[in-house]
């Protein structure tokens, strides 16, 4: 499982999926930004928004298409060099395979999303 994890990891880090990751991931900071040097000081409208950006565009827009992105493209990876074949025709359960792909996934965006909510909601509530 451990070859596989660090595989992935290696598959998943490619400089233009990782830039795109940090662009999605730092849409809620750059919005909360706007919002906070646009909106007069209203702590109603500050707590408000802060929900509506954390559940509305983090949680419910930007986690699945980050965390599906990665995901699918670790299986992807396996595809273009042929050896999901390889992997699929391995004497071990499949449940090995998957694990180690979908624990590299969370662990590259799980951090970055969870740094996006809570500057997200820093720069939100501060004020």
């Amino acid at each position: 499982m451990g070859a596989i994890f660090g595989l992935s990891i290696r598959q998943l880090t490619g400089r233009w999926r990782v830039t795109l990751i940090l662009l999605l991931v730092a849409l809620p900071v750059g919005l909360a930004v706007i919002v906070n040097f646009t909106v007069s000081d209203d702590a109603t409208y500050t707590r408000d928004f802060t929900n509506i950006l954390l559940d509305g565009m983090l949680v419910a827009g930007i986690l699945p298409i980050v965390t599906m992105a990665l995901a699918t493209s670790s299986f992807d990876n396996e595809l273009e060099d042929k050896t999901l074949g390889y992997l699929a025709l391995m004497p071990v359960a499949r449940w090995r395979i998957v694990l180690p792909k979908v624990l590299a996934s969370l662990v590259i965006c799980g951090p970055l999303l969870v740094l996006s909510g809570v500057v997200a909601t820093l720069v939100g509530v501060r004020r």
